[in-house]
């Protein structure tokens, strides 16, 4: 199914496989194309979808997701929208979701995360994406494997920038800028491990520029990290690392443990 330059709107309800604007199965695929989609229950949902592009788009007013790829759709290409205003998540791909890009959004003032990769959702990039002034994290990695991060602007978020958290593993955060968030610039907690955040400029977060709480390897190289509270936060068993970030104007401390 394609569709190209329509208004989608008020379609979908909470019941199973009537979401609003779905594609569903191995084999189906298509496109969404300079369109505007509002007040459906999810902007978009797909199951097990392969190869789907949603390009140049408006989702907003949806009652939970903005773009809601799901169970086994791979393969997907979703850029240049811009997604606001959602009732959860702006972009969410979750449950298997694999081998996709997320990349030249803007997304902004949904009531949850900005960009989400949940639940084994591995080996897709995130990138060149405007994520601001949501009401928990910018972009956020759950559960997910051997994803890029990188290249993206992520500001104003009322928790932090970046979060990699629960078992995610082999995660690569580099070159972004987390800029005036509530919290933290990036954040590695719960059982993340083997995560590398280079090159990125995190400053001007309320709390920490890095706040790292996990008993896994995090490799933090070669950073700007400044006018936060602190620099870096370290907890569990994370090692501090070595003088390859610049670190300085920070209120605190540089590098703080606890």
């Amino acid at each position: 199914m394609n569709i190209d330059n329509a208004e989608l709107r008020f379609l979908g309800h909470g019941a199973v496989e009537s979401y609003g604007l779905s594609w569903r199965t191995e084999g189906t695929t298509g496109k969404l194309v300079n369109s505007a989609v509002s007040n459906n229950y999810f902007g978009l949902y797909s199951y097990e979808v392969g190869g789907l592009v949603v390009t140049d788009n408006e989702f907003h007013d949806n009652q939970l997701y903005g773009i809601d790829p799901h169970t086994g759709s791979h393969n997907l290409t979703i850029e240049r929208n811009i997604v606001h205003d959602n009732g959860k998540h702006g972009i969410i791909l979750a449950e298997d979701c694999v081998d996709s890009v997320i990349r030249d959004n803007t997304v902004y003032r949904n009531n949850h995360h900005g960009i989400v990769l949940y639940l084994r959702s591995d080996r897709n990039t995130i990138e060149g994406n405007d994520s601001f002034a949501n009401a928990s994290q910018g972009i956020n990695i759950n559960e997910s494997n051997d994803n890029v991060i990188r290249n993206n602007r992520v500001y104003d978020n009322m928790e932090s920038g970046i979060g990699i958290t629960q078992t995610s593993r082999n995660n690569t955060v580099e070159t972004n800028q987390s800029r005036g968030n509530q919290q933290d610039g990036i954040r590695v907690v719960s059982e993340a491990a083997l995560t590398t955040l280079r090159q990125n400029t995190l400053g001007e977060n309320g709390r920490y520029g890095v706040y790292v709480d996990i008993d896994g390897d995090v490799d933090i190289a070669g950073n700007l990290i400044f006018a936060n509270r602190s620099g870096i936060m370290l907890k569990g068993s994370a090692v501090v690392p070595d003088n390859d970030n610049a670190i300085f104007g920070n209120m605190e401390a540089s590098i703080a443990t606890g």
